[in-house]
């Protein structure tokens, strides 16, 4: 998920700067770490559901933060 997360970041700010086959191996101003670390950071920040989200996961409120929660948690393992 970090990996996808990533290169959808990438393809998207960079589509003018360089062929986005490039991939990973990048020429703009940031490398693939980089949009890996702002992958990791920005799913990080997705770890806690909103009120709407639990009441969406159509199973009572805590269970769904905590199945949310392992989901993230299972993707930033990766």
């Amino acid at each position: 998920m970090v990996e996808r997360v990533a290169k959808a970041a990438h393809d998207k700010l960079f589509t003018d700067c360089i062929n986005r086959s490039d991939w990973p191996t990048t020429n703009c101003s940031i490398n693939a770490n980089g949009f890996r670390d702002a992958a990791r950071a920005a799913i990080a920040a997705m770890r806690e559901p909103t009120e709407e989200m639990a009441r969406c996961g159509g199973i009572g409120r805590e269970d769904a933060q905590g199945v949310w929660r392992r989901m993230i948690d299972a993707a930033l393992k990766e």
